[in-house]
């Protein structure tokens, strides 16, 4: 336990950078799902959709879009944090910028779109009540990529940083658990954050000299998948997870809430950060 008042080693300072940054993501995330949900049920009306939807989606761009740069800011003061308290110089860190094209179009995939898509097959009421759900859930995900994609673009300029971790929460699902457990740390330009709709993993800058906070999760994904590859693989770990009190891996819920869920922009501030990272 750390005193109030008494300064912390490196190993604690980052430790509690990590808990406090994985707090500051969680409660952006909440109100965002909180405000999402409450537009909803003050704005659509089931028996005119779409006179209701036009008047909500505007509202639901600035609102997701704000907790985006939010949640970008976060990140890139953790970031900078984080790499003070590794040992190295303090450097600007840019927030990944909104890209407002890409969240309108998910949000009406995701609103509009699954309204219609679940009206095939039940009520206006109830058909309102799974795309909300569906919206809520994707705006969760939109926003906390405004974090991820900060942390991953800011690791893969970065001299001093080995690259990023994914940090998953308790109680996560097996999917994320699978994705932290047997990856590493990654730094290629290739390998995107992966999160599904309601995720709330978030990712971790690993500078030089630190370690993992994966480590034993990566030894268990060992463990449990020995002699299996693929398929096989991720089906033991479903089954491991789920029989240690955790739930199992849900189902990807649509093409734009799961995969690859890094968002599309046209610039990133990575000549900026370069420069600076240089200096370090």
């Amino acid at each position: 336990m750390t005193t109030p008042g008494l300064p912390v080693g490196r190993t604690a300072s980052g430790q509690l950078l990590l808990s406090n940054y994985q707090n500051s993501q969680q409660t952006i995330a909440t109100r965002v799902a909180l405000a999402i949900q409450n537009l909803w049920r003050s704005i659509i009306n089931p028996a005119k959709f779409d006179d209701s939807w036009q008047t909500m989606n505007p509202i639901a761009n600035g609102i997701i879009s704000t907790h985006f740069d939010m949640a970008a800011a976060n990140a890139a003061q953790y970031y900078a944090n984080s790499r003070v308290t590794a040992g190295f110089p303090h450097i600007h860190v840019p927030g990944l910028p909104v890209n407002e094209d890409y969240i309108d179009k998910v949000v009406n995939i995701m609103g509009r779109g699954q309204f219609y898509h679940y009206l095939k097959e039940q009520d206006e009421a109830a058909a309102a009540s799974m795309a909300s759900d569906a919206l809520r859930g994707s705006s969760t995900r939109l926003v906390l990529n405004g974090g991820r994609e900060t942390v991953v673009r800011a690791a893969g300029v970065d001299p001093v940083a080995l690259g990023w971790e994914r940090v998953i929460e308790p109680g996560a699902c097996s999917f994320c658990s699978m994705l932290a457990g047997r990856g590493g740390v990654y730094k290629e330009s290739t390998v995107n954050f992966r999160a599904h709709d309601h995720c709330h993993c978030v990712g971790r800058p690993v500078f030089r000299g630190q370690t993992s906070v994966n480590r034993d999760l990566s030894d268990k994904w060992g463990e449990v998948t020995k002699g299996k590859r693929g398929a096989a693989a991720r089906a033991e770990w479903d089954k491991y997870w789920s029989s240690n009190g955790k739930p199992e891996a849900t189902a990807v819920p649509s093409k734009e809430g799961a995969g690859p869920a890094s968002v599309a922009v046209e610039s990133v501030g990575r000549s900026a950060l370069s420069n600076n990272a240089a200096n370090g």
